[in-house]
């Protein structure tokens, strides 16, 4: 289903969404065809539904990860192929308010190119599939509405060319840059989330 379609219609409970990260290329580990990358963030993301838009805020406290692992990495939301899975799942873990994962790259010899890529950061987005069962939702001061999932689990992984939306990024950097790039995403996510409530 196109992003755009997906973004208009109602987001029910049950149909996969998507969200779009970034992989973090420092972690790169060629021995064992790993990287990890920051698969959710509680950064609001504009939605639409049939009531109109809304903030979509992911919680990582109401994630539920069995499941997750092993599920596919695939090329670009390409599903009409075998030939697109370019791995899978190794592991999801909560970091605070974010999610990550491991992703290991298969080491069959048409999946190179994406080996090559994410090694040299030229392939950096990643976005995650995922099903919502239950929403939170609330109004905010100004009347905005606010919804989160209350439960919902991950579907599956891509590995994407182009990202769709600009936030959250997180680029190879040192782990002190990292952190000083958490904190300033905290403070924004501090001042949206006081508006929201």
């Amino acid at each position: 289903m196109p992003l755009d379609r997906l973004l208009r219609e109602k987001p029910s409970q049950g149909r996969p969404m998507r969200r779009t990260t970034e992989t973090r290329p420092a972690t790169w580990d060629a021995d064992n065809r790993t990287v990890e990358a920051v698969i959710a963030t509680p950064t609001p993301v504009r939605r639409h539904d049939a009531q109109g838009p809304f903030m979509e805020v992911l919680d990582a406290s109401t994630l539920d990860l069995s499941g997750a692992e092993g599920l596919a990495v695939i090329d670009s939301h390409r599903t009409d192929s075998g030939r697109h899975v370019l791995g899978r799942v190794e592991k999801v873990w909560r970091d605070g308010q974010n999610v990550m994962a491991r992703l290991q790259i298969t080491a069959a010899a048409d999946a190179q190119w994406a080996r090559d890529r994410i090694a040299d950061g030229s392939l950096t987005g990643v976005s995650i599939g995922y099903t919502v069962a239950a929403w939170a939702t609330r109004r905010t001061q100004n009347g905005l509405r606010s919804k989160s999932p209350s439960s919902w689990r991950i579907a599956a992984g891509f590995v994407a060319k182009v990202l769709a939306t600009p936030l959250p990024q997180v680029l190879a950097m040192k782990i002190g840059e990292f952190r000083a790039w958490q904190d300033a995403a905290r403070d924004v996510w501090e001042a949206t989330r006081l508006k929201f409530e």
